[in-house]
């Protein structure tokens, strides 16, 4: 008798725990057949319960007057997507709700939110608290039911607070959310204190066809640890389906403070969903600050990858313990294809106070830069931070698919910061390499430099080494590879030495290597560049520095043109060269002429080569000289050139 009327309480009580069904069939705020009552049933009900629409609630909208009741049945499903096809079919529009109310409100764990278009509320869309495992898909979040209408909620999108391992959205295109940003906390989702979180697959601050912005300003995702850690959550994923499509807003993506281990992969950022139409982020495409660290962004397939296009910067780092973040894999100011441009000005920056992030990798962690803008355009900024950084085997100014790409002002630019460069290759830029600062080293090896007007630069007080162990074992190589069409390989614009022992110059002859390098030799005020010995421990050939040098190189602009002025210390043949940014030759005023020594003065008329003008903008003004004796020196000067 005891067995049996136990196993009589095990079945009510698994009769009890069934899923209980409540259909909405009202528009009205309150009693029977409104959502209303619908979740007070729902909570008083045991086990997971559904909350389903009418089909004559199909392009309803419910305006409350006050709060909804918050969802506190644990496993609780509304499902407002009718007619199953990955859209919202019935509203909760909150224009009329008093101050504060949110549209939804979660506080049990295991709920779904699906097929809801929710706008206009004061408060968050939905605000998910205490409630682990949350689910929200098919969702327009401050957009309205058809999609490309915003109708933003005044705070969050969506708030996640302290809700680990919730879901927003999914692999399939019909789990998709459209989230706009709140009008007074202009951030679309915001993961705030929580962990494992997956955002996956939504449109973020473009319409549901992924072809337009909803409107401008703001934030589309937040991870923020600020109450509490945010690790381990997912913007997109490395499966096909997972990234988001995040464009039209101020700021895309900010991982912050407390937040470790997070990944953000596989997203389209400033495009639409087609990987080419330009959706412009204005300011800042991803921000990891505040003392995030171990973030990974991209990875090593294509589904992983991050396509930054239209945006000012494409990556920032900022303040003091960020830390130890991880970016590969990635294209910036690129379309998806890999095939053309889009605007950006810096792809990543690293400012105040951030410390050390590993950019590239070998073995399919490239990363290509190919910034494009009218303004100052540059692959990797380290502005006074980001000390012992490595960046490693990326690609700039070529373009994913091998073809060339505008040409940059600066591809790597590391100014008070030491840093390894190594493995990269370093294409079409003004300055491939501009290093600058006080005391700080930057080390440079197994580069690849072609099509730069100026390989390398150091200026200011900093070092740098491009090779710099003073022997001929070939261990101790630099070994960059500077071969290839750079107008000039080193300029050292430092008192001090630099070695580049170890390199590859194309030229074993120590003249016509001395001839593209700017050092001593040019102006002495510099420190001499040490390239002996050669890749390979080769000793350049014909002996040492000799008496011929090319000083005090200026060029002046004029009304109509340039005057350039230089000095020789012995006679020699002269060939005066003007170069655009991309080293090409643009105009010849002097052709190897025989030349005094001494000052020396002639005026460029601003005449290209084929007679027609040259247009306004800065040119580099190439001074080469060879004496009797085989001894070539050259010098450069740089000259902005008004437009006619």
């Amino acid at each position: 008798m005891i067995r049996s009327g136990a196993y009589l309480v095990l079945l009510a009580l698994g009769a009890g725990a069934q899923a209980a069904t409540f259909t909405v069939t009202k528009n009205t705020n309150a009693g029977a057949g409104s959502l209303h009552d619908a979740i007070l049933a729902a909570n008083a009900a045991a086990g997971p319960d559904l909350i389903l629409f009418s089909a004559g609630m199909s392009g309803k909208s419910i305006s409350p007057t006050g709060p909804l009741p918050a969802l506190t049945g644990p496993g609780t499903e509304i499902r407002g997507d009718i007619d199953g096809d990955g859209a919202p079919d019935v509203t909760l529009n909150g224009s009329g709700a008093p101050a504060g109310v949110t549209g939804l409100r979660v506080a049990a764990p295991d709920c779904t939110i699906r097929g809801l278009a929710i706008q206009s509320f004061p408060g968050d869309g939905i605000h998910a608290q205490f409630a682990p495992r949350t689910t929200i898909q098919s969702c327009h979040l401050g957009v309205a039911r058809n999609g490309s209408t915003r109708a933003p909620n005044g705070e969050q999108g969506l708030h996640l607070e302290q809700s680990d391992d919730c879901l927003v959205g999914g692999s399939a295109p019909l789990r998709r959310n459209v989230i706009f940003r709140g009008s007074v906390i202009p951030t679309g989702v915001f993961i705030d204190a929580s962990d494992g979180c997956r955002v996956w697959g939504n449109h973020v601050g473009v319409n549901r066809a992924g072809t337009a912005a909803l409107g401008a300003g703001g934030f589309g995702i937040a991870v923020f640890g600020l109450g509490g850690p945010a690790d381990g959550n997912q913007i997109g994923g490395t499966a096909e389906g997972r990234g988001n499509v995040i464009g039209g807003l101020e700021f895309g993506i900010q991982v912050f403070g407390n937040a470790e281990g997070n990944r953000v992969s596989g997203n389209l950022l400033g495009l639409g969903v087609d990987g080419s139409t330009a959706i412009p982020i204005e300011i800042l495409a991803l921000e990891i600050a505040g003392g995030a660290t171990n973030t990974t962004v991209g990875g090593y397939n294509a589904a992983s990858r991050n396509v930054f296009g239209a945006a000012t910067t494409g990556i920032e780092f900022a303040d003091d313990n960020t830390i130890g973040n991880r970016v590969v894999g990635n294209y910036f100011g690129s379309n998806a294809a890999g095939t053309g441009q889009r605007t950006m000005e810096t792809c990543i920056r690293l400012r105040n106070g951030a410390g050390r992030q590993f950019i590239g990798e070998s073995g399919g962690g490239a990363n290509h830069f190919t910034p494009q803008s009218p303004n100052t355009t540059i692959g990797i900024r380290l502005d006074g931070a980001g000390n012992d950084s490595v960046i490693s085997h990326n690609r700039f100014g070529i373009r994913p698919n091998g073809t060339s790409a505008t040409v940059a002002n600066h591809a790597i630019w590391i100014d008070e910061a030491t840093a390894l460069v190594d493995g990269n290759q370093i294409a079409r830029a003004g300055i491939g390499l501009l290093i600058a600062g006080s005391g700080n080293t930057v080390s440079a090896y197994n580069n690849l430099f072609r099509d730069n007007s100026e390989a390398v630069r150091v200026n200011s007080s900093a070092l740098c080494r491009l090779g710099n162990l003073g022997n001929a074992a070939t261990t101790d190589d630099g070994n960059n590879d500077f071969r290839t069409s750079n107008a000039i390989y080193i300029v050292n614009g430092t008192p001090g030495n630099i070695k580049a022992e170890g390199n590859d110059f194309h030229s074993t002859v120590r003249a016509t290597i001395d001839a593209k390098i700017f050092d001593k030799l040019d102006d002495p005020t510099a420190g001499r560049v040490d390239f002996n010995p050669l890749q390979g421990g080769v000793v350049p050939t014909g002996g040492a520095d000799g008496a011929l040098a090319v000083t005090g190189v200026a060029a002046v602009p004029l009304r109509a043109g340039t005057e350039i002025a230089f000095s020789l210390s012995t006679p020699a043949r002269v060939t005066v060269e003007v170069l655009n940014l991309a080293g090409r030759s643009v105009a010849v005023p002097l052709w190897d002429r025989p030349t005094a020594a001494g000052l020396q003065r002639l005026v460029w008329t601003g005449l290209s080569r084929d007679g027609t003008a040259a247009p306004g903008g800065r040119y580099l003004v190439r001074v080469s000289a060879s004496s009797p004796s085989g001894e070539q020196r050259s010098a450069v000067a740089a000259v902005t050139l008004a437009g006619r």
